[in-house]
């Protein structure tokens, strides 16, 4: 779960207890510049990492067990959602200033940007067999990319 001073916390789903907690950024107390807004687990159970997305715009790959940052990459003026792509390998973060981003997870490196919006995203879904990406925006639009034209 995400909080608002800078910090996301590992929870046991069976217990319930807090199993680490995860510095995204300069730790403060209420409405940090790095409140962590989104973080996800792929849905591949057999992966030991975690993303986070921040307030400041950024976006980091977390070793779970180790609970040490692999990548933490700036990806705008700030993360309101993150999404693992099915196959693994690439992560999705939308902005708030009406972009995704596309992030290799094994490097960090940005590999794609989605643009074309004029205001934040509220929310984006990727499809189940992974080509499309389908955003929705403040501007009153919606809009699908081809992924895989894009990357």
């Amino acid at each position: 779960s995400g909080s608002m001073d800078g910090t996301a916390k590992l929870w046991n789903s069976t217990s319930g207890k807090v199993v680490g907690t995860l510095l995204c950024g300069a730790r403060e107390e209420e409405n940090s510049s790095s409140s962590v807004e989104c973080a996800i687990f792929p849905r591949d159970k057999s992966t030991t990492y975690c993303v986070t997305g921040t307030l400041d715009g950024i976006v980091t790959v977390w070793d779970t067990p180790t609970q040490i940052s692999r990548h933490a990459c700036k990806v705008g003026d700030g993360v309101s959602k993150v999404d693992v792509h099915k196959d693994g390998n690439l992560v999705f973060a939308s902005t708030l200033d009406g972009a995704v981003k596309c992030l290799d997870l094994r490097t960090g490196n940005a590999v794609m940007e989605l643009s074309g919006h004029s205001a934040t995203i509220l929310d984006f879904s990727l499809s189940s067999s992974g080509s499309h990406l389908v955003t929705s925006s403040d501007d009153g639009t919606c809009r699908i990319y081809n992924v895989r034209e894009n990357s």
